[in-house]
């Protein structure tokens, strides 16, 4: 190559003035002269040694380029960018379309730390400045930009702050412009499990609301929901668990989920608590016959402790047959006619319809008249 050897000792003087620079860390010196002497420009590679100028570009990006971006120093690089024409990624030349690979590699590194730090404001600042999501970047660090910007977003959502986590989503065109594999699926999953914090809270209008935004397949909703309410039960919020069944239909999908609403309804007809017992049997529509037995052992017991009160309910709330209990109110009936306790034989026997006859209704009579 023949130099025009005023320019190329100019240029050259700019490379090692730019060097210079650089080792006493003065980087604001190093892009003035870059920008001042244009030494990314065609006119610079053409007048200046291949070798000083893959020196100058290599320190740049050692000593300048990867220790900003580590630092922080994002409005430097955004002028840098500015002034070498990285910011158009234009270069034609081999050597600069070389460093701007690296460069770009360095700005989306950065971005993805400062997402793991939980500093969104900077990470977009880097984003916006070099418009990474239109750079010429390989699909390596195109997956490496989304994917970390996906966790953040989940880091959102999972704290609770779905308005955040849905702006976010809609400024990085996250699961919809901007895509890699599985994120769909991920974003629809992660829904998912705001869905049942949600719930568990008995937030309906979130709940639903990430529903539409995430476009959460029927299938997910319906487990969600499902846990939601199972995790409700457990902790015996009946108002909040039957308020989300109001909203949602729900079907269970499986054994397992079948196992875990007979485990509950069982559980809760054992602690006594009958009326939310039968609530989720009819919501969850378990089989009659088990529902039945349950009922009817509940019955047995209260009835036998003489809590007539509380069997009543429970006869009445389940519907519970009257060959199941008429037989041991007959029973009673008599044991406490045999015993003068005429007034409360009478109640067993309209509560539960034993039949006496005409004969045994006037001897009755006569018992509760001549008794008082």
């Amino acid at each position: 190559m023949i130099f025009n050897f005023s320019i190329s000792r100019t240029l050259s003087a700019a490379v090692k003035a730019c060097l210079s620079a650089m080792e006493n860390e003065n980087f604001t010196m190093a892009v003035d002269i870059v920008d001042r002497f244009k030494l990314f420009s065609d006119n610079a590679i053409e007048n200046v040694a291949q070798v000083e100028m893959e020196k100058l570009l290599k320190n740049l990006l050692e000593n300048l380029v990867e220790p900003a971006f580590e630092k922080g120093k994002i409005q430097l690089m955004h002028e840098f960018a500015q002034k070498t024409g990285l910011i158009n990624f234009s270069f034609q030349h081999s050597i600069l379309k070389n460093f701007e690979k690296y460069f770009l590699r360095a700005a989306v590194q950065s971005h993805n730390r400062l997402l793991q730090n939980n500093d969104g404001k900077s990470a977009r600042f880097v984003k916006d400045s070099f418009d990474l999501f239109s750079a010429p970047i390989p699909y390596e660090l195109y997956s490496s930009l989304i994917e970390s910007a996906e966790k953040y977003h989940d880091s959102i959502l999972q704290s609770g702050e779905l308005t955040g986590a849905v702006a976010f989503k809609n400024e990085y065109g996250l699961f919809t412009r901007f895509t890699i594999e599985n994120s769909k699926k991920t974003a629809a999953q992660q829904a998912a499990q705001f869905i049942i914090k949600s719930l568990e809270k008995a937030d309906i209008l979130s709940a639903k609301r990430a529903i539409t935004e995430y476009q959460v397949p029927k299938e997910l909703i319906n487990n969600a929901v499902f846990s939601a309410v199972m995790s409700l039960g457990a902790q015996r919020i009946f108002d909040k668990a039957f308020s989300v069944l109001d909203e949602f239909e729900v079907k269970i999908s499986g054994e397992g989920d079948r196992f875990r609403v007979v485990n509950l309804f069982q559980v809760l007809m054992n602690e006594k608590q009958y009326l939310p017992a039968v609530e989720f049997a009819k919501r969850f529509h378990l089989q009659k016959s088990l529902i039945e037995k349950s009922a009817f052992k509940a019955w047995l017991n209260e009835f036998n402790e003489q809590n007539f009160d509380t069997a009543l309910d429970i006869k009445s709330d389940f519907k519970l047959a009257k060959r199941l209990t008429l037989p041991l109110a007959r029973k009673t009936y008599r044991k406490f006619m045999d015993s003068k306790n005429y007034i409360l034989a009478r109640t067993i026997r309209k509560d539960y319809g034993v039949p006496i006859g005409i004969t045994g209704w006037i001897f009755e009579l006569i018992c509760i008249l001549f008794s008082r």
